[in-house]
C-alpha cells in the first residue's frame, strides 16, 4: 500500500474520531452561565461563572454541587447534604423513597433549597457540577 495514502487514510480516521468525541461532548455535557451582576448561594462558584453540567450523571452524591428545576425554567444551585436532624416525618419518608435535601452555602446569598421547598425529587436535577469557570 501506497504510504501516501495510509497517511490520508490516518488523517481521516483522526478527523472522524475528532469529530465524534466533539459530538459526545456536546450531548453529554450542559454550559449555564451565571449572572454577572448576581450572587452565588454557593462558596467556590463567583458570580458571572460558567458551570458545566454532566446531563448523564447518575443520582448525585453527598457534597455534590448540583443544578436543580424549582418549577419548569427556575433553575437553582445547591449542595446536596445529608438529611438535617428535626425533619417531619413526610420530609424523611420523602427522603427515603429517594428524594433529596439540597442546601445551599452562603447565607449573604439567600437562594432557594430544600428549607423552604423540602426534599427535591432526583428527577428536578439537571445534574452535577464538573466544572466551574
Amino acid at each position: 500500500m501506497n504510504p501516501n495514502r495510509i497517511a490520508r487514510l490516518a488523517r481521516r480516521a483522526s478527523l472522524a474520531l475528532a469529530g465524534a468525541a466533539v459530538l459526545y461532548l456536546i450531548a453529554r455535557f450542559d454550559m449555564q452561565s451565571l449572572p454577572q451582576d448576581g450572587c452565588s448561594p454557593l462558596f467556590g462558584v463567583p458570580p458571572g461563572a460558567q458551570l458545566m453540567i454532566d446531563r448523564w450523571a447518575g443520582a448525585p452524591e453527598i457534597g455534590q454541587s448540583v443544578l436543580f428545576e424549582s418549577t419548569p425554567g427556575q433553575l437553582h444551585l445547591g449542595r446536596v447534604q445529608p438529611a438535617p436532624a428535626g425533619l417531619t416525618d413526610e420530609a424523611l419518608v420523602r427522603l427515603d423513597a429517594g428524594e433529596l435535601w439540597i442546601a445551599v452555602d452562603d447565607p449573604a446569598c439567600p437562594g432557594l433549597d430544600s428549607r423552604s421547598l423540602g426534599p427535591v425529587s432526583p428527577d428536578s436535577v439537571r445534574g452535577p457540577i464538573v466544572i466551574v469557570f
